[in-house]
């Protein structure tokens, strides 16, 4: 189940990639505002659900993202399904509930550097030097994000670690 591939291209990013990039981040960051102000309001499985009916409704009208499916496909779609979207969205306003979201969407951030580590590890190739650096103070950001925020304002361990499996979960499903 847990396997991964190459990437398409091995170019630098131009600017419609930094762009889409930028774009991204303004959306992602604003999504744990409102699932913390959702989560002051609903129990954590409610604001999931809604996400989850949300994205399902979307991908109703766009019915170019369909394809058959073969049968024997479900069973890994249903452990992609959990990993990748249910575990995290339960994870992430239950977390919001005892961390700040702005902590929130810093440990998240650090999802390219955990799928990337991962994906280094299922490849069992080591990355390039700078590639490797990258990594090293990619993961040295998320510590030093997350150590302090363990007891900082209405941050709580228990809330950062559920933040952290959240975002080891959807390295899990980007690779």
């Amino acid at each position: 189940i847990f396997t991964t591939s190459e990437g398409t291209s091995a170019a630098a990013f131009g600017p419609r990639e930094w762009g889409l990039f930028l774009f991204c981040g303004v959306v992602w960051g604003g999504s744990f505002y409102l699932i913390a102000e959702a989560a002051d309001h609903f129990a954590p499985a409610v604001v999931a659900f809604v996400r989850i009916a949300l994205g399902a409704l979307i991908i109703v009208f766009a019915r170019g993202a369909w394809a058959p499916m073969a049968r024997s496909d479900w069973p890994r779609l249903l452990v992609v399904s959990a990993i990748w979207m249910v575990l995290p969205f339960l994870l992430f306003p239950y977390a919001e509930q005892v961390v700040a979201s702005s902590v929130a969407g810093m440990i998240n951030a650090g999802l390219p550097v955990l799928a990337a580590t991962l994906a280094a590890l299922l490849l069992r190739r080591v990355p390039g030097p700078l590639q490797l650096v990258g990594l090293l103070v990619g993961v040295a950001g998320v510590a030093l994000i997350a150590i302090p925020s363990f007891n900082a304002g209405r941050s709580s361990a228990i809330g950062v670690a559920a933040l952290l499996l959240a975002v080891i979960c959807y390295a899990i499903g980007v690779n």
